[in-house]
């Protein structure tokens, strides 16, 4: 299995919000902004996690369409669904420029 690279983002803004295109997808598809990044990773899909403006803390993963990740999707909103563990899928898979993006709520990993 390859290696993510995982970081903490420090200076607040990863740089999909700097540019202003990670900002109008979430204004667009979540009804609000990042006003906070959590982390961001990738390998092959860029991973962010940011806080919204509404105070919600999301996960959005960019990436390439496939029939595949629209599956996916629809397994985890079944388990989310029926009382699974696992984060709720929000959005997606959506436009993102020349991919798609999907939002799921953060979970914390626990200590």
């Amino acid at each position: 299995c390859p290696q993510r690279e995982a970081r903490e983002v420090t200076n607040d803004q990863p740089a999909a919000v700097e540019d202003g295109r990670l900002e109008s997808w979430c204004r667009r598809e979540l009804g609000s902004t990042p006003v906070r990044a959590l982390f961001a990773a990738g390998h092959l899909a860029k991973v962010v996690g940011v806080e919204l403006d509404d105070h919600r803390q999301v996960v959005i993963k960019v990436q390439q369409h496939s029939e595949r990740l629209v599956a996916v999707v629809s397994v985890q909103r079944h388990l989310f669904d029926a009382g699974f563990p696992c984060p709720e899928p929000l959005v997606g898979p959506a436009p993102f420029d020349t991919r798609v993006a999907t939002a799921e709520t953060y979970v914390p990993s626990r200590p």
